[in-house]
């Protein structure tokens, strides 16, 4: 991930584009629809299935685990408290 959007950060001189602590945080996080034969998002998209929503963070806080726009996940994520 931090390899397209990290080094343009770093020619731009953004604080995005890669995860560490004090960086803005914006993650979607994606897998495959319940059901379907594809172990992972990103196999998903690769067969042309329509992946699902597993998790949305914006400015480092978590909005939504799952949504209704999506079929459900295989896997829901696994949140910790730090």
């Amino acid at each position: 991930m931090a390899v397209g959007t990290g080094n343009t950060a770093d020619a731009y001189g953004l604080n995005t584009g890669k995860q560490a602590p004090g960086r803005e945080a914006d993650l979607l996080l994606i897998d495959a629809p319940k059901g379907s034969g594809c172990d992972d998002g990103l196999t998903s998209l690769e067969h042309g299935d329509v992946p699902s929503v597993s998790l949305l963070m914006i400015d480092g806080q978590i909005r939504s685990v799952g949504t209704r726009n999506t079929l459900p996940p295989k896997r829901l994520p696994e949140i910790r408290a730090s």
